[in-house]
């Protein structure tokens, strides 16, 4: 019996695309949970400002920095999801791409959710486009870092 080579193996998995369907939920079940936790602190924050006027607002901002790894897990749920629709449309592609290169397709490597929506020829209207952009710049630096790394990235309206 003939071993899989490691390419063969990545192959198998990537191309499947009930795995990356599979992902995706738990990426957005993890998303869930922060955002749970982080309303749950700001409601007590709320309170305590609330039931004692010496509550510095700061404590507010901490609760809420929850959130912005939230939008992290979400985006990187939304781009697995869209590379999933991508998989299912274009499943012997990506298999035979990994077979000769090693690697997933050079179109799937992206944190840009507007691009992966149109790479899975998703139909997105100005409001999910708006949206898609937040996520991507929380999944490209703002749920990571506590500034882009690239001026040209920065969007003060994360904050």
């Amino acid at each position: 019996m003939k071993e899989e080579t490691s390419k063969e193996q990545i192959a198998k998995i990537a191309s499947f695309p009930d795995n990356w369907l599979v992902r995706a939920v738990h990426l957005f079940s993890s998303a869930e949970i922060i955002f749970n936790k982080s309303l749950d602190r700001y409601h007590k924050q709320i309170r305590n400002i609330v039931s004692e006027s010496n509550v510095e607002d700061k404590s507010i901002e901490d609760s809420m920095e929850y959130l912005r790894v939230g939008f992290l897990l979400a985006g990187f749920g939304f781009e697995t999801l869209f590379k999933y629709c991508y998989i299912k449309q274009k499943q012997e592609y990506v298999r035979t791409t990994i077979l000769k290169s090693g690697k997933i397709p050079h179109e799937m490597k992206t944190h840009d959710l507007i691009a992966l929506a149109n790479l899975a020829l998703l139909p997105i209207d100005s409001l999910n486009t708006y949206f898609l952009k937040k996520l991507s710049d929380h999944s490209i630096w703002a749920g990571r870092y506590p500034v882009s790394l690239n001026s040209k990235q920065f969007d003060n309206s994360l904050f």
